[in-house]
């Protein structure tokens, strides 16, 4: 039985099994830099958003391709490179349109927190 199960986990995806990617972003707004989080789950097809600016913290869907990560949320579109790391957050509201950029780095989960 339990040669079953190895055999089963290993042929699982190596995506289904990976953590989360963790990123920290500074984006440009309305002249002001500020930190943006994000804890991108492949697997799941989702991205957890918190930003300094407006101390909040919300998950949507995620879109992942091999060059790229897309985010849709009410009225903003996050696009993060996955290669350069270049990151684009575009509002549109009504006939208006903005589109602010930033750059990310990859970073670690908090080691202290509890769970």
């Amino acid at each position: 039985m339990r040669w079953i199960l190895a055999a089963a986990m290993m042929a699982m995806p190596a995506q289904a099994m990976a953590a989360p990617t963790y990123l920290g972003c500074q984006i440009a707004d309305s002249g002001k830099e500020y930190l943006v989080n994000f804890a991108l789950d492949e697997a799941k097809g989702s991205a957890t958003i918190s930003s300094d600016a407006n101390d909040k913290s919300f998950s949507a869907p995620a879109s992942f391709s091999p060059e790229k990560v897309t985010i849709q949320e009410r009225v903003f579109t996050w696009v993060i490179d996955r290669i350069s790391l270049d990151l684009q957050r575009r509002t549109v509201i009504g006939d208006q349109q903005w589109n602010e950029r930033g750059k990310c780095t990859v970073a670690k989960p908090p080691a202290s927190r509890a769970f």
